[in-house]
């Protein structure tokens, strides 16, 4: 009989710790100190803030981030519990477990695959807002491309392997000319921005481009090789516990975001 009570007692207790446990992870809101703290990150304070809690949002791209977070701030949380709003510019590569069970962001910019590879029940955090369509993705070269010219170009990439556009289909391509990805002088960087001024500064003279409206006339000097059509953008995660209400605004200016500034294309 002691015995039983004495297991009784065990199990009661190790269940109160793992209670502990899993309310201490799903209770924390706060992003690793690393991820706030990098400097193409976009903050700003919320107009009529009427509290202070913090909006953190996953975005993998340097382009539109300071517009995103503009938006939030002065049209989306307006009068709402929130009193800041983060833009976390980060690779995708960087996004981990403890970033999707520690509830860190409140809206993420990524793909199924991707969050399912880190977290399989990640379902039960967040679920998709919005689901963009599909873009094409191009070289961009100072000079016109072929097989000899790709074995003797400096090639710049993303240093993101969870990338669609900047690292997974450029590889690809460049597998399927039957050519030795070791041999290859490839340059890896950390941001779209890093990228694209190596290339304008003639650092690498190809690299992975999506053509978004902005950059129409200002690449049009440049040559692009397509790499691929029809690739999957990204669909907006959102978390679970944000107001009904709240999830309205932001869905369509989510919806007006791929509309006005997108295009068909994506950063992803």
């Amino acid at each position: 009989m002691i015995k039983r009570i004495n297991g009784w007692l065990y199990c009661g207790v190790l269940e109160l710790c793992l209670a502990a446990i899993i309310h201490w992870l799903v209770s924390r809101h706060r992003i690793d100190d690393m991820a706030l703290n990098t400097s193409l990150n976009k903050s700003c304070e919320v107009a009529e803030s009427q509290g202070e809690r913090t909006f953190t949002i996953f975005w993998p791209s340097f382009p539109l981030a300071e517009y995103i977070a503009k938006t939030f701030c002065e049209l989306l949380l307006i009068y709402s519990e929130y009193s800041r709003v983060v833009v976390v510019v980060m690779p995708r590569d960087r996004l981990e477990t403890r970033h999707m069970t520690t509830e860190a962001f409140d809206l993420i910019f990524s793909r199924h695959y991707v969050l399912n590879s880190i977290f399989p029940n990640y379902e039960s955090f967040y679920h998709s807002l919005v689901s963009w369509p599909t873009y094409s993705v191009y070289w961009l070269s100072h000079e016109p491309l072929s097989v000899g010219r790709y074995a003797s170009s400096k090639i710049g990439v993303l240093n993101d392997h969870r990338s669609q556009s900047g690292y997974i289909e450029p590889m690809k391509f460049l597998k399927h000319q039957n050519l030795d990805l070791d041999s290859l002088d490839i340059h890896y960087y950390d941001n779209r921005q890093a990228l694209m001024t190596a290339f304008r500064n003639e650092k690498v003279d190809m690299i992975p481009n999506l053509t978004l409206k902005s950059d129409s006339g200002a690449l049009s000097e440049y040559h692009e090789t397509l790499i691929n059509d029809r690739l999957e953008i990204s669909s907006w995660y959102v978390n679970n516990d944000i107001p009904e209400a709240l999830l309205l605004r932001i869905n369509g200016f989510l919806r007006l975001l791929y509309t006005e500034s997108i295009e068909g294309q994506a950063n992803g």
